[in-house]
């Protein structure tokens, strides 16, 4: 039989449950080439750009009661999956400003991305509110062009987010869910196949300059 002191216990954590909001973060992503559309035809690379979206979101309350104001620090992993062996990575962005602080640590093997770290500081230097945020572009090009899929996931190792108020700042954790993305390498421009994103997220990748990767092999560090 529980005592009145364990049941009022448990009815403070409970109160204390319910009022916490649901978080997360979810990636978001979009793929280009450069006639404009998600596939790859034969002189065409693809882009693809991956951006945060809050939820709730920025501007509304969070996970410790106050104001979102946005991302503070995300580190995540790029993975190439199906088809992207066939290819390989020939630059990347980090975009916002969101390699300032800590520079672009990211590391490759010519097919995925390793490490990627993006943070901005609510207090100093200028900060960007958007939701969702773009986060960084990754340009894929293939060593043939012949008819197969490429495929992509997101693995994230930690969300942190910048909630209110300004002059207490408060600084949680966020769960995230990853992405999977996909796009098509066909062989002639009369192949083309129409593939639309699982999660799809209108172009608004912000031109800056590209970090280029030599040529490496699969499976090969840099």
């Amino acid at each position: 039989m529980r005592t009145p002191l364990a049941m009022i216990w448990t009815c403070v954590i409970a109160q204390s449950a319910l009022a916490q909001p649901d978080v997360l973060g979810t990636w978001l992503w979009d793929v280009t080439t450069q006639d404009g559309d998600a596939v790859v035809e034969p002189g065409e690379t693809a882009t693809f750009t991956l951006s945060m979206d809050f939820s709730p979101n920025v501007g509304e309350a969070g996970l410790t009661g106050g104001e979102i104001f946005g991302l503070l620090y995300l580190e995540f992993d790029t993975l190439g999956m199906a088809g992207a062996a066939m290819g390989q990575i020939t630059g990347w962005e980090i975009l916002n400003g969101l390699d300032n602080d800590m520079g672009d640590v990211t590391t490759t093997d010519g097919v995925s991305l390793f490490g990627t770290t993006a943070t901005q500081f609510f207090l100093f230097g200028p900060f960007v509110g958007d939701d969702p945020i773009d986060v960084i572009a990754v340009e894929w090009t293939p060593s043939a062009y012949q008819e197969f899929s490429v495929d992509y996931v997101t693995s994230t190792a930690l969300l942190v987010v910048w909630e209110g108020p300004i002059d207490q700042p408060q600084t949680p954790e966020w769960p995230v869910e990853d992405a999977a993305l996909s796009f098509q390498v066909v062989s002639s421009p009369s192949g083309v196949l129409i593939v639309l994103p699982l999660f799809a997220l209108s172009g608004r990748r912000r031109p800056g300059p590209w970090r280029r990767t030599p040529a490496v092999p699969a499976g090969v560090a840099p």
